[in-house]
């Protein structure tokens, strides 16, 4: 048991910042805002966050705020997972909001834009290939 606090201990600067933000309004959700890394090392300390969180203030809704993740990985993507599964057996709804384009490109390549919140409707006057810039260079129709 001492073995797994010193651990954690040591790996507690590499853990992401989670800043807890009160609903603007009592229908709001809950904020939650992560800056830093999401991954192996840190996934555990996010899922116990959120589990105390939970515990804690029995929210109905959680809009937890990406924009400051620098980098998300396997384990990080499981973690979020874990911890929409943990919010979903409260009866909590947990979406993510504001992703870099990094993130939401993670996120887009594993299938869950959807399953976050975070899925955009296609404008329909937007060319296929826009996005990557290739309209212009004679690539798509």
């Amino acid at each position: 048991m001492l073995a797994e606090a010193s651990a954690a201990s040591r790996h507690d600067d590499r853990c992401p910042l989670i800043e807890i933000r009160p609903a603007e309004d009592d229908d709001g959700p809950l904020r939650l805002l992560l800056s830093g890394d999401i991954d192996e090392v840190s996934a555990r300390h996010l899922q116990q966050s959120l589990i105390d969180l939970l515990r804690r203030e029995q929210p109905r809704d959680i809009d937890v705020d990406v924009s400051g993740v620098t980098f998300l990985d396997a384990a990080g993507i499981e973690a979020l997972l874990r911890c929409q599964a943990d919010a979903r057996q409260l009866e909590c709804r947990l979406l993510l909001s504001s992703p870099t384009p990094m993130t939401y490109r993670v996120l887009q390549i594993a299938g869950l834009l959807e399953q976050f919140g975070l899925a955009r409707p296609r404008p329909e006057q937007t060319p296929a290939g826009a996005e990557l810039g290739l309209v212009n260079c004679g690539l798509t129709g």
